[in-house]
Protein backbone atom coordinates (compact mmCIF):
# COMPACT_ATOMS: atom_id res chain seq x y z
CA UNK A 1 0.00 0.00 0.00
CA UNK A 2 2.59 2.54 0.42
CA UNK A 3 4.64 1.91 -2.56
CA UNK A 4 1.55 2.71 -4.43
CA UNK A 5 1.05 6.10 -2.54
CA UNK A 6 4.48 6.88 -3.04
CA UNK A 7 3.68 5.80 -6.52
CA UNK A 8 1.23 7.95 -7.11
CA UNK A 9 2.88 10.93 -5.38
CA UNK A 10 5.81 10.60 -7.53
CA UNK A 11 3.30 11.09 -10.63
CA UNK A 12 1.29 14.16 -9.59
CA UNK A 13 4.75 16.04 -8.70
CA UNK A 14 6.32 15.05 -12.29
CA UNK A 15 2.94 16.11 -13.57
CA UNK A 16 3.10 19.33 -11.73
CA UNK A 17 6.50 20.18 -12.94
CA UNK A 18 5.54 19.44 -16.47
CA UNK A 19 2.77 22.00 -15.61
CA UNK A 20 4.69 24.77 -14.43
CA UNK A 21 7.43 24.63 -16.95
CA UNK A 22 4.92 24.98 -19.66
CA UNK A 23 3.08 27.74 -18.27
CA UNK A 24 6.55 29.43 -17.55
CA UNK A 25 7.05 28.89 -21.41
CA UNK A 26 3.82 30.44 -22.69
CA UNK A 27 4.23 33.63 -20.34
CA UNK A 28 7.87 34.16 -21.61
CA UNK A 29 6.51 33.98 -25.77
CA UNK A 30 3.21 36.34 -24.57
CA UNK A 31 5.87 38.73 -23.16
CA UNK A 32 8.40 38.52 -26.45
CA UNK A 33 5.27 39.02 -28.50
CA UNK A 34 4.34 42.29 -26.69
CA UNK A 35 7.82 43.31 -27.22
CA UNK A 36 7.98 42.81 -30.88
CA UNK A 37 8.01 45.04 -33.73
CA UNK A 38 5.32 44.29 -36.71
CA UNK A 39 5.91 45.76 -39.60
CA UNK A 40 9.06 47.73 -41.44
CA UNK A 41 12.06 48.64 -39.54
CA UNK A 42 11.43 52.73 -40.04
CA UNK A 43 8.11 51.72 -38.99
CA UNK A 44 6.06 51.18 -36.03
CA UNK A 45 2.91 49.52 -36.24
CA UNK A 46 -0.72 50.80 -33.94
CA UNK A 47 -0.30 47.51 -31.64
CA UNK A 48 2.99 48.23 -30.26
CA UNK A 49 2.09 52.26 -30.05
CA UNK A 50 -0.49 51.49 -27.88
CA UNK A 51 1.51 48.82 -25.85
CA UNK A 52 4.20 51.63 -25.23
CA UNK A 53 1.70 54.00 -24.66
CA UNK A 54 0.19 51.16 -21.99
CA UNK A 55 3.10 51.17 -20.11
CA UNK A 56 3.86 55.05 -20.17
CA UNK A 57 0.59 54.66 -18.20
CA UNK A 58 1.78 52.17 -15.88
CA UNK A 59 4.66 54.40 -15.55
CA UNK A 60 3.13 57.25 -13.57
CA UNK A 61 0.87 54.89 -11.91
CA UNK A 62 0.67 55.49 -8.26
CA UNK A 63 1.01 51.35 -7.47
CA UNK A 64 4.88 51.01 -7.28
CA UNK A 65 4.73 47.45 -8.29
CA UNK A 66 2.77 48.90 -11.73
CA UNK A 67 5.95 51.14 -12.39
CA UNK A 68 8.51 48.76 -11.13
CA UNK A 69 7.16 46.64 -13.63
CA UNK A 70 6.51 49.37 -16.59
CA UNK A 71 9.83 50.24 -15.67
CA UNK A 72 11.42 47.08 -16.76
CA UNK A 73 9.46 46.02 -19.85
CA UNK A 74 10.79 50.07 -21.38
CA UNK A 75 14.45 48.79 -20.37
CA UNK A 76 13.90 45.67 -22.40
CA UNK A 77 11.49 47.24 -25.22
CA UNK A 78 13.27 47.78 -28.85
CA UNK A 79 14.92 50.84 -30.11
CA UNK A 80 11.78 51.63 -32.11
CA UNK A 81 10.48 52.58 -28.68
CA UNK A 82 12.79 55.85 -28.11
CA UNK A 83 10.68 58.13 -30.30
CA UNK A 84 7.68 57.42 -28.85
CA UNK A 85 9.41 58.16 -25.44
CA UNK A 86 10.95 61.11 -27.21
CA UNK A 87 6.99 62.35 -27.53
CA UNK A 88 6.00 61.22 -24.32
CA UNK A 89 8.68 63.25 -22.66
CA UNK A 90 7.77 66.73 -23.70
CA UNK A 91 4.29 66.21 -23.05
CA UNK A 92 4.16 64.48 -19.41
CA UNK A 93 4.72 65.88 -16.12
CA UNK A 94 7.81 66.29 -14.14
CA UNK A 95 7.79 63.48 -12.60
CA UNK A 96 7.37 60.68 -15.10
CA UNK A 97 9.70 62.95 -17.90
CA UNK A 98 12.31 62.45 -15.60
CA UNK A 99 11.61 58.60 -15.22
CA UNK A 100 11.45 58.63 -19.31
CA UNK A 101 14.47 60.47 -19.48
CA UNK A 102 16.55 57.71 -16.83
CA UNK A 103 15.54 54.80 -19.49
CA UNK A 104 16.98 57.32 -22.21
CA UNK A 105 20.41 56.92 -20.31
CA UNK A 106 19.87 52.92 -19.94
CA UNK A 107 19.61 53.25 -23.98
CA UNK A 108 22.39 55.31 -24.18
CA UNK A 109 24.59 53.43 -22.64
CA UNK A 110 24.06 50.22 -24.86
CA UNK A 111 26.93 48.98 -26.61
CA UNK A 112 24.70 48.07 -29.24
CA UNK A 113 24.83 51.11 -32.31
CA UNK A 114 20.84 50.09 -33.25
CA UNK A 115 19.83 50.99 -29.49
CA UNK A 116 22.52 53.84 -28.73
CA UNK A 117 22.28 55.97 -31.61
CA UNK A 118 18.52 56.90 -31.49
CA UNK A 119 18.85 57.79 -27.78
CA UNK A 120 21.90 60.37 -28.59
CA UNK A 121 19.69 61.78 -31.17
CA UNK A 122 16.55 62.49 -28.60
CA UNK A 123 18.94 63.70 -25.93
CA UNK A 124 20.00 66.30 -28.12
CA UNK A 125 16.91 67.16 -29.30
CA UNK A 126 16.25 67.89 -25.62
CA UNK A 127 19.18 69.95 -25.10
CA UNK A 128 17.63 71.99 -27.83
CA UNK A 129 14.11 71.86 -26.57
CA UNK A 130 12.50 75.02 -24.57
CA UNK A 131 11.29 73.03 -21.90
CA UNK A 132 13.28 74.01 -18.82
CA UNK A 133 12.00 70.40 -17.69
CA UNK A 134 13.99 68.18 -20.21
CA UNK A 135 16.88 70.37 -20.83
CA UNK A 136 19.16 70.85 -17.65
CA UNK A 137 18.48 66.71 -16.64
CA UNK A 138 19.90 66.07 -20.37
CA UNK A 139 22.71 68.41 -19.71
CA UNK A 140 23.52 66.12 -16.54
CA UNK A 141 23.39 62.92 -18.92
CA UNK A 142 25.23 64.09 -21.70
CA UNK A 143 28.00 65.58 -19.30
CA UNK A 144 28.16 61.96 -17.89
CA UNK A 145 28.27 60.04 -21.10
CA UNK A 146 29.87 62.72 -23.05
CA UNK A 147 33.07 59.84 -23.30
CA UNK A 148 31.17 57.19 -24.61
CA UNK A 149 29.29 59.86 -27.00
CA UNK A 150 32.58 61.41 -28.66
CA UNK A 151 34.10 58.07 -29.03
CA UNK A 152 31.14 56.43 -30.92
CA UNK A 153 30.87 59.89 -32.89
CA UNK A 154 34.66 59.07 -33.97
CA UNK A 155 34.42 55.37 -35.24
CA UNK A 156 31.35 56.85 -37.34
CA UNK A 157 32.93 59.61 -38.68
CA UNK A 158 36.07 57.17 -39.70
CA UNK A 159 33.71 54.77 -41.44
CA UNK A 160 31.92 57.53 -43.11
CA UNK A 161 35.59 58.82 -44.89
CA UNK A 162 36.68 61.44 -42.67
CA UNK A 163 40.77 61.47 -41.56
CA UNK A 164 40.88 62.33 -37.63
CA UNK A 165 44.26 63.27 -36.38
CA UNK A 166 44.48 63.64 -32.31
CA UNK A 167 46.42 65.39 -30.35
CA UNK A 168 49.14 63.41 -28.00
CA UNK A 169 50.63 60.60 -27.77
CA UNK A 170 47.76 58.26 -27.08
CA UNK A 171 45.46 57.52 -29.35
CA UNK A 172 42.59 56.60 -27.05
CA UNK A 173 40.98 59.48 -24.99
CA UNK A 174 41.70 59.08 -21.57
CA UNK A 175 38.80 60.19 -19.02
CA UNK A 176 39.61 62.53 -16.54
CA UNK A 177 37.78 63.68 -12.90
CA UNK A 178 35.09 65.71 -14.75
CA UNK A 179 34.28 62.58 -17.42
CA UNK A 180 34.96 64.66 -20.41
CA UNK A 181 37.82 63.37 -22.74
CA UNK A 182 41.36 64.98 -21.79
CA UNK A 183 42.66 65.13 -25.00
CA UNK A 184 41.97 67.31 -28.25
CA UNK A 185 41.31 66.48 -31.62
CA UNK A 186 43.76 68.17 -33.78
CA UNK A 187 42.36 68.21 -37.22
CA UNK A 188 39.62 66.51 -39.14
CA UNK A 189 39.79 66.49 -42.78
CA UNK A 190 37.11 65.97 -45.09
CA UNK A 191 38.17 64.59 -48.39
CA UNK A 192 37.05 63.52 -51.59
CA UNK A 193 36.10 60.06 -49.97
CA UNK A 194 33.72 61.88 -47.38
CA UNK A 195 30.47 59.65 -48.00
CA UNK A 196 28.37 61.29 -45.16
CA UNK A 197 27.43 64.27 -46.70
CA UNK A 198 25.14 67.05 -44.70
CA UNK A 199 23.54 64.27 -42.90
CA UNK A 200 26.90 62.91 -41.60
CA UNK A 201 28.00 66.84 -39.67
CA UNK A 202 25.90 65.35 -37.04
CA UNK A 203 28.44 63.26 -35.65
CA UNK A 204 30.88 65.87 -35.90
CA UNK A 205 28.96 68.17 -33.82
CA UNK A 206 29.53 65.73 -31.07
CA UNK A 207 33.16 66.24 -30.84
CA UNK A 208 32.95 69.15 -28.41
CA UNK A 209 37.16 69.55 -28.60
CA UNK A 210 37.75 69.96 -32.24
CA UNK A 211 39.59 72.57 -33.32
CA UNK A 212 40.44 72.46 -37.29
CA UNK A 213 38.51 70.97 -39.88
CA UNK A 214 39.62 71.25 -42.88
CA UNK A 215 36.79 70.86 -45.89
CA UNK A 216 38.58 69.36 -49.38
CA UNK A 217 37.26 70.18 -52.81
CA UNK A 218 35.18 67.23 -53.98
CA UNK A 219 33.78 66.06 -50.60
CA UNK A 220 29.65 67.48 -51.86
CA UNK A 221 30.10 70.31 -49.14
CA UNK A 222 29.52 73.91 -49.20
CA UNK A 223 29.98 76.67 -46.75
CA UNK A 224 26.35 76.83 -46.03
CA UNK A 225 26.55 73.20 -44.74
CA UNK A 226 28.93 74.15 -41.89
CA UNK A 227 26.75 77.36 -40.33
CA UNK A 228 24.68 75.02 -38.17
CA UNK A 229 28.27 73.02 -37.19
CA UNK A 230 29.80 76.57 -36.37
CA UNK A 231 26.73 77.68 -34.62
CA UNK A 232 27.13 74.65 -32.56
CA UNK A 233 30.69 74.90 -31.81
CA UNK A 234 31.58 78.07 -31.55
CA UNK A 235 35.39 77.32 -31.39
CA UNK A 236 35.63 75.37 -34.30
CA UNK A 237 37.36 76.71 -36.97
CA UNK A 238 36.89 75.69 -40.90
CA UNK A 239 39.18 75.98 -43.39
CA UNK A 240 38.66 75.01 -47.34
CA UNK A 241 41.49 73.99 -49.25
CA UNK A 242 41.78 72.15 -52.58
CA UNK A 243 42.46 68.71 -53.83
CA UNK A 244 46.11 69.07 -53.69
CA UNK A 245 48.03 69.00 -49.99
CA UNK A 246 51.51 70.28 -49.68
CA UNK A 247 52.42 69.03 -46.38
CA UNK A 248 53.80 71.72 -44.30
CA UNK A 249 52.70 74.58 -41.40
CA UNK A 250 53.89 77.96 -42.41
CA UNK A 251 52.35 81.62 -40.01
CA UNK A 252 49.41 83.07 -41.08
CA UNK A 253 50.82 86.60 -40.99
CA UNK A 254 54.30 87.20 -43.02
CA UNK A 255 56.17 84.89 -44.63
CA UNK A 256 56.21 81.52 -45.69
CA UNK A 257 58.93 80.50 -43.05
CA UNK A 258 57.93 76.33 -42.66
CA UNK A 259 57.28 75.26 -39.36
CA UNK A 260 56.42 72.07 -39.92
CA UNK A 261 56.49 69.41 -42.38
CA UNK A 262 54.44 66.18 -42.22
CA UNK A 263 56.98 63.14 -42.61
CA UNK A 264 55.51 61.21 -46.21
CA UNK A 265 54.16 63.82 -47.66
CA UNK A 266 54.54 66.05 -50.78
CA UNK A 267 56.78 68.59 -49.31
CA UNK A 268 59.07 66.30 -47.65
CA UNK A 269 59.82 64.32 -50.46
CA UNK A 270 60.58 66.75 -52.18
CA UNK A 271 63.32 67.73 -49.64
CA UNK A 272 61.60 71.13 -48.42
CA UNK A 273 63.21 71.33 -44.68
CA UNK A 274 62.28 72.90 -41.02
CA UNK A 275 62.73 77.10 -41.65
CA UNK A 276 62.83 77.05 -45.26
CA UNK A 277 61.16 80.59 -47.13
CA UNK A 278 58.84 79.81 -50.04
CA UNK A 279 59.51 82.40 -52.41
CA UNK A 280 57.72 81.10 -55.40
CA UNK A 281 55.17 78.63 -56.56
CA UNK A 282 55.43 77.63 -60.65
CA UNK A 283 56.73 80.81 -61.11
CA UNK A 284 54.78 83.02 -58.89
CA UNK A 285 55.13 84.82 -56.33
CA UNK A 286 53.92 83.59 -52.65
CA UNK A 287 54.58 86.23 -50.08
CA UNK A 288 52.19 85.42 -47.87
CA UNK A 289 50.59 81.74 -46.65
CA UNK A 290 47.23 82.35 -48.38
CA UNK A 291 48.58 83.08 -51.57
CA UNK A 292 50.61 79.97 -51.64
CA UNK A 293 47.77 77.92 -50.68
CA UNK A 294 45.24 79.75 -53.22
CA UNK A 295 48.16 78.56 -55.77
CA UNK A 296 47.73 75.38 -54.19
CA UNK A 297 44.45 75.08 -54.84
CA UNK A 298 44.81 75.79 -58.74
CA UNK A 299 46.75 72.59 -59.06
CA UNK A 300 45.81 68.91 -59.56
CA UNK A 301 47.15 65.70 -57.63
CA UNK A 302 50.13 64.12 -59.88
CA UNK A 303 51.54 67.06 -61.00
CA UNK A 304 55.09 68.58 -61.12
CA UNK A 305 55.67 71.81 -59.78
CA UNK A 306 58.82 73.91 -59.31
CA UNK A 307 59.23 75.70 -56.01
CA UNK A 308 61.76 78.68 -55.10
CA UNK A 309 62.96 78.63 -51.78
CA UNK A 310 65.26 80.62 -49.72
CA UNK A 311 67.39 78.02 -47.39
CA UNK A 312 70.01 80.29 -44.76
CA UNK A 313 70.88 82.89 -47.83
CA UNK A 314 70.64 80.16 -50.35
CA UNK A 315 68.32 80.15 -52.90
CA UNK A 316 67.07 76.91 -53.98
CA UNK A 317 64.61 75.30 -56.66
CA UNK A 318 62.98 71.95 -55.75
CA UNK A 319 60.94 69.65 -57.79
CA UNK A 320 57.59 68.52 -56.22
CA UNK A 321 54.94 65.90 -56.96
CA UNK A 322 51.71 66.88 -55.99
CA UNK A 323 49.48 64.45 -53.81
CA UNK A 324 45.88 64.46 -52.81
CA UNK A 325 44.67 64.85 -49.60
CA UNK A 326 43.11 61.42 -49.45
CA UNK A 327 46.64 59.76 -50.95
CA UNK A 328 48.18 58.09 -47.26
CA UNK A 329 51.76 59.11 -46.18
CA UNK A 330 54.56 57.07 -47.20
CA UNK A 331 56.03 55.10 -43.34
CA UNK A 332 59.03 57.12 -42.12
CA UNK A 333 61.33 55.75 -38.83
CA UNK A 334 61.06 59.05 -36.60
CA UNK A 335 62.64 56.99 -34.10
CA UNK A 336 66.12 56.85 -36.07
CA UNK A 337 66.72 60.18 -37.62
CA UNK A 338 70.30 58.85 -38.97
CA UNK A 339 67.59 56.74 -41.30
CA UNK A 340 66.12 59.45 -42.53
CA UNK A 341 68.27 62.35 -43.72
CA UNK A 342 65.43 65.03 -44.29
CA UNK A 343 64.12 64.57 -40.43
CA UNK A 344 67.37 65.99 -39.57
CA UNK A 345 69.53 67.41 -42.20
CA UNK A 346 71.62 69.67 -40.38
CA UNK A 347 73.77 73.08 -41.98
CA UNK A 348 74.66 72.65 -45.42
CA UNK A 349 78.65 72.32 -45.40
CA UNK A 350 78.94 75.83 -47.84
CA UNK A 351 77.11 77.52 -45.11
CA UNK A 352 78.94 75.96 -41.96
CA UNK A 353 82.88 77.76 -43.61
CA UNK A 354 80.41 81.36 -43.72
CA UNK A 355 79.70 80.35 -39.91
CA UNK A 356 82.08 81.93 -37.27
CA UNK A 357 83.77 78.70 -35.17
CA UNK A 358 83.46 80.77 -31.79
CA UNK A 359 80.51 82.84 -31.30
CA UNK A 360 80.47 85.45 -28.49
CA UNK A 361 78.37 87.57 -26.64
CA UNK A 362 77.92 91.15 -28.14
CA UNK A 363 77.31 92.72 -25.07
CA UNK A 364 80.33 94.64 -24.03
CA UNK A 365 79.56 94.36 -20.05
CA UNK A 366 79.64 90.68 -20.20
CA UNK A 367 81.97 87.78 -20.48
CA UNK A 368 82.54 86.09 -23.58
CA UNK A 369 80.63 82.67 -23.65
CA UNK A 370 82.16 79.80 -22.26
CA UNK A 371 81.06 76.47 -23.09
CA UNK A 372 83.27 74.46 -20.66
CA UNK A 373 81.51 74.43 -17.20
CA UNK A 374 83.84 76.37 -14.57
CA UNK A 375 85.07 74.52 -11.84
CA UNK A 376 87.47 75.45 -8.53
CA UNK A 377 91.04 74.17 -8.68
CA UNK A 378 92.74 73.57 -5.60
CA UNK A 379 96.30 74.31 -4.48
CA UNK A 380 97.46 70.92 -6.41
CA UNK A 381 95.68 71.63 -9.61
CA UNK A 382 93.18 69.15 -8.99
CA UNK A 383 89.37 69.98 -8.93
CA UNK A 384 87.93 69.85 -6.15
CA UNK A 385 84.30 67.91 -5.11
CA UNK A 386 81.35 69.53 -3.69
CA UNK A 387 79.12 67.56 -0.67
CA UNK A 388 76.18 69.28 0.30
CA UNK A 389 77.67 73.02 -0.34
CA UNK A 390 80.73 72.09 1.37
CA UNK A 391 84.47 72.15 -0.88
CA UNK A 392 86.17 68.63 0.11
CA UNK A 393 89.74 67.64 -1.24
CA UNK A 394 89.61 64.51 -3.69
CA UNK A 395 91.46 62.09 -1.63
CA UNK A 396 95.36 61.61 -2.69
CA UNK A 397 95.90 57.81 -3.53
CA UNK A 398 98.21 56.28 -1.68
CA UNK A 399 101.98 55.24 -2.66
CA UNK A 400 103.28 51.94 -1.58
CA UNK A 401 106.84 52.24 -0.16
Amino acid sequence: MRKLINYLFLMLLSAGIVLTSFCAEELCAKENAEVKIHGKENSVSSEYSAYIKKLLSDLDHDNYQKRKLAHEKLLKADSQSIPLLEKAAHEASLELSSRILLIMEHHLRNSKVNYSEPAVVAMENFLESKNGALIYPSIQIWNRNINAIEIRAISKIISLGGQITKRGKGSRFNQNSTGAPSAKIERLDLTEKWKGGEKGLRYIGRLRNLINLYSVDGNGLDEKDFQILEAKLPDLRVIYRGRCKLGISCPEVGDCRVMQVDPGSSAFNAGIRRDDIILKYNGKETPSFTALTDLIAKSKPGEKVKMTINRYGMILELNVVMQAWSAKNKRVNLKNPGLNPRLNPGVPEKIKKSVPAKIENRNENSRSFNPEPRRKKSIDGKPKMRLRGKMIKQPKKKIKE
